[in-house]
């Protein structure tokens, strides 16, 4: 089965909105927009190493504290969603995870976006991605 569920519609971002979880481990957001942004979280829940769950986590609640609406992808569980990644992320692919895509551009890991917060631009990232 696939990881991942599309929602084609777009939301305002200044509402945040319940995520649900779905028995095969998928989190599917009512929207995953912010604006006029798609936000695509790439994960493995498959993952033994304990930085990669942390960051997971830690990404997970930025999101989530910015009122984000994103879509979970873990790509342990599917091919074709890791091709997709790592073809997003460019040549030579970044496999390191969590992965952030705006708009189907990769945009960094855990620490580019935590890096991103520090300096406050990364709510800009996450809101301001495709807005004229």
């Amino acid at each position: 089965p696939s990881t991942r569920q599309k929602n084609s519609a777009t939301h305002d971002c200044s509402r945040p909105a319940a995520r649900t979880h779905t028995d095969d481990h998928r989190t599917t957001p009512p929207q995953a927009t912010m604006g006029d942004c798609k936000i695509e979280f790439f994960v493995s829940l498959a993952t033994s190493s304990q930085k990669v769950k942390k960051d997971i986590t830690a990404l997970e609640r930025l999101l989530d504290a910015k009122g984000a609406k994103y879509e979970t992808i873990d790509v342990s569980t599917d091919r074709a969603e890791l091709e997709r990644m790592w073809k997003q992320t460019g040549d030579p692919p970044k496999k390191t995870l969590p992965q952030l895509h705006v708009n189907g551009e990769y945009k960094g890991t855990y620490d580019d976006m935590q890096a991103l917060e520090e300096v406050g631009e990364f709510e800009a990232l996450i809101g301001g991605a495709n807005k004229a």
